[in-house]
């Protein structure tokens, strides 16, 4: 019973660590990327501060071109460059390639969707 519960936990958490690596079904490119500084206030803070967030416009392989809203200041994304990318809940999740060849993945809320293609 014990080595039954072992290779089911085993294989469990073997298929949820390798579960999230190819599954970026879309290629992006993007066309612009501009940097949106907004003021905020904060309650317990005096003064408030700002936030900066980046907007970025992109077509995609799946025929429709986004605007897209970093969901944190972390995602600056090049124009011109061609980057893999997958819709998740809460938007679409673009794999930034690091210098070892690994995935920084990072959040976009979609702002708006347009169809180029038929």
């Amino acid at each position: 019973m014990r080595l039954m519960i072992s290779v089911f936990l085993l294989l469990f958490v073997g298929s949820a660590l390798g579960s999230d690596k190819h599954d970026y079904d879309l290629k992006i490119t993007v066309l612009s990327s501009q940097a949106v500084e907004a003021e905020y206030r904060r309650s317990w803070v005096k003064g408030g501060g700002r936030d900066v967030t980046v907007d970025v416009s992109a077509t995609a392989s799946d025929g429709n071109t986004y605007e897209l809203l970093a969901h944190h200041s972390a995602g600056v994304l090049l124009p011109g460059s061609t980057y893999q990318a997958v819709h998740n809940d809460y938007g679409l999740r673009v794999c930034k390639l690091k210098t070892d060849g690994k995935c920084q993945d990072l959040e976009f809320r979609i702002v708006s969707v347009e169809r180029t293609k038929n």
